[in-house]
């Protein structure tokens, strides 16, 4: 059974994480741009969370991080503009996007 409640200390240390993530993918967008190493791709992959809060949850969290943009979240298939993409490969490019806040918000919501 999935609860609505969240844990406390796991949910302290996703948004520690997503201020940090915030902060470093800010500084990697701006030597990007500056330096013209952008590329640009929308990408489509799936998330392993069950709860559609915690769904909502990511692809808010994708959207705050600098460089991502949530386009679209349909059941469990997540639509994400990726302005450094490094793959095409649509597991490879969640697990590079998705990866680190997916594995702490299960934690959160279990």
């Amino acid at each position: 059974p999935i609860s609505f409640a969240p844990r406390p200390l796991a949910l302290a240390g996703f948004l520690a994480f997503l201020i940090y993530s915030m902060y470093a993918s800010s500084f990697a967008v701006l030597a990007a741009v500056i330096t013209g190493r952008i590329s640009p791709r929308v990408v489509h992959f799936r998330t392993r969370l069950n709860s559609d809060l915690a769904r909502m949850v990511i692809a808010n969290a994708i959207t705050l991080t600098p460089g991502t943009i949530t386009l679209d979240l349909n059941d469990d298939h997540l639509t994400v503009h990726w302005l450094l993409a490094t793959t095409r490969h649509s597991r490879a490019a969640g697990d590079l996007v998705k990866g680190r806040f997916e594995e702490r918000l299960k934690r959160v919501w279990s």
